[in-house]
């Protein structure tokens, strides 16, 4: 049987507050700016700005102030570290997906965003960095939740993040579950937190709500109580054909997956559920038998309409 996950307590999703270095270092990298063409912006020498990467000082709003008005940033939010990456890194790259990822494209690319964002705000904007780079993508790719990859590109950047950044697979639950926080107010996060009940929210992800995230796999209620549920996976012929493989994804995407589907009573304001895979194809069963325990969301809902 496959590893039991241990839901992540919510306050391990945090945001810091980046230092002026770091949000100057990702900045320069973001915009691709030379060595020589960013000392000139910031009117310093190469020893100045060593001195202020190892210190933190050195800089004054002298030097600040002409940049932002450049960038079009405040001074406030250059120090804050609160700006825009994404918009400020695109118009640097291509559009257009890789060939690899736009065959067999029956996924959205909501998955794909949070796995990034949560690989950013959990760990390290450089991982996010390094990731697009890595496989030839760009911000540019990213800008719309609602257009189509294969799902190949979540399982190349949850293996890469494993191999690269010796992520457990408890880390590739936690990207999963930062889905909760990356598409709260997408139109699937509002219909979610309009569930009556806890349970309904499964009922809705695997009905109506699906098509927001992917169309690579049938997904099957097969137990649906208050406080547990039973889903059934198993690839789709005309998919995994497409894909060339025998069966769809892999151990990184399941473990991905397991974090999505935990973090879904987050919606509702309410403990993650307990999820175990008790079956896995990718480990030679002939499907995916997931439990969704929701004994401690469903208490909580009790409580709440109690009160």
């Amino acid at each position: 049987m496959p590893e039991i996950q241990v839901s992540p307590d919510t306050r391990r999703i945090r945001f810091r507050q980046p230092a002026l270095s770091s949000t100057l270092e990702r900045i320069r990298i973001e915009k691709e700016f030379s060595r020589p063409d960013w000392l000139d912006r910031l009117s310093v020498t190469e020893g100045e700005y060593s001195l202020f990467l190892q210190s933190g000082s050195g800089l004054s709003r002298k030097n600040l102030d002409p940049f932002c008005f450049d960038l079009g940033i405040t001074h406030e939010n250059l120090i804050s570290g609160n700006i825009d990456f994404r918009s400020l890194s695109r118009g640097n790259g291509r559009i257009e997906m890789p060939e690899q990822y736009r065959t067999g494209a029956f996924s959205t690319r909501r998955a794909v965003i949070s796995f990034l964002d949560g690989l950013e705000s959990i760990f390290d904007w450089r991982w996010r960095h390094s990731s697009l780079k890595h496989f030839g993508l760009s911000e540019d790719m990213l800008g719309d939740a609602t257009k189509p990859t294969s799902i190949r590109l979540i399982e190349d950047l949850a293996k890469h993040a494993v191999s690269t950044y010796g992520l457990s697979q408890h880390s590739l639950f936690e990207l999963g579950s930062y889905s909760m926080v990356a598409h709260h107010d997408c139109p699937a996060g509002q219909e979610f937190a309009k569930a009556r009940t806890v349970s309904e929210i499964y009922e809705r992800l695997f009905g109506d709500l699906l098509h927001y995230f992917e169309n690579n796999s049938s997904f099957t209620l097969v137990k649906v109580k208050p406080d547990l549920c039973h889903v059934e996976v198993r690839s789709r012929p005309d998919v995994a054909t497409a894909l060339g493989v025998h069966r769809i994804g892999s151990r990184e995407v399941c473990q991905v997956r397991a974090g999505i589907l935990a973090s879904l009573t987050g919606y509702l304001g309410l403990p993650f559920a307990d999820v175990h895979e008790l079956e896995c194809m990718h480990l030679g069963n002939q499907r995916c038998l997931i439990e969704i325990d929701l004994t401690r969301a469903h208490r909580r809902w009790l409580h709440k309409d109690a009160s």
